[in-house]
């Protein structure tokens, strides 16, 4: 198996789905929402060779496996930040009959391997279960991107009607340009935030280590995270900046004795 460049790694399934129509949904009592980018996944089956093979394929929020029930169709919504309605649930039981050993990988410790690349796998305040029944899906519309020069501005509305969001917290997780795939993190504090509330957040588009001249100074935003601590709301929000209007974030070309030095090509996420 090749090894992927960050971008073909990330993005594979980002489609327009003009047909996908939103659901009018609102949060009450007894209800669970799981608030995440849908994407499709697969189990590996390793072959003894670098061309593993990939079965079972399923929707996953997160890292949370949805099962669709009533003929609930989670397609129409792959690649797009959606909020889900359903009930946690353990995970189905899946045997995968490998044929031959695993190849082994370089890697990360946050690096999962996935059959268009590597996901990256977060760390979150509340435990999100394994598997959530899912009974309706809606577009989550609560955070939007834009970028302004160096500067990403993050808006985050809680559009839950009936729910405080507590201890919510915005992320921008940064991959690293040059050398080894270093990442860095920028954290914003938001506390609580009523229903139809919204906060404005500037975080940079760039990370750079002014300290650190050895090549590994300059990191780009990637992804941003979404973390609260509210019953009844589950967040698994980690959305790459291609998802927004900023669009993703190129690293610079880097000086080098007279020329330019082209960045390398990062490792990847979903």
């Amino acid at each position: 198996m090749k090894a992927l460049t960050l971008e073909q790694g990330i993005c594979c399934a980002l489609t327009a789905l003009a047909f996908a129509t939103p659901v009018n949904v609102r949060a009450g009592e007894g209800d669970t929402w799981l608030v995440g980018v849908l994407t499709l996944q697969h189990a590996e089956r390793c072959t003894g060779t670098w061309d593993s093979e990939w079965v079972d394929p399923h929707f996953e929020v997160g890292f949370t496996r949805l099962v669709p029930v009533n003929g609930l169709d989670l397609g129409a919504w792959e690649g797009r930040l959606v909020r889900v309605r359903g009930v946690p649930a353990p995970p189905p039981v899946v045997v995968v009959e490998h044929a031959g050993e695993c190849p082994g990988r370089q890697a990360r410790d946050d690096w999962i391997f996935a059959k268009n690349g590597v996901r990256l796998r977060r760390t979150w305040p509340q435990a999100l279960p394994p598997a959530f029944t899912a009974l309706e899906v809606a577009p989550f519309d609560g955070l939007t991107v834009r970028r302004d020069g160096e500067t990403l501005h993050l808006r985050f509305k809680n559009p839950f009607p009936d729910v405080t969001l507590d201890s919510v917290e915005l992320m921008v997780h940064y991959e690293g340009c040059y050398g080894k795939p270093n990442t860095r993190t920028k954290h914003a504090k938001i506390g609580g935030i009523a229903p139809g509330a919204v906060v404005d957040v500037a975080l940079p588009a760039l990370a750079i280590d002014e300290e650190n001249h050895r090549g590994r100074a300059v990191h780009r935003a990637w992804s941003v995270q979404v973390t609260a601590m509210s019953a009844g709301i589950l967040f698994a929000t980690d959305a790459p900046l291609r998802l927004f209007e900023s669009g993703a974030v190129d690293c610079p070309n880097r000086d080098r004795k007279g020329g330019t030095h082209e960045p390398r090509k990062t490792p990847k996420t979903e």
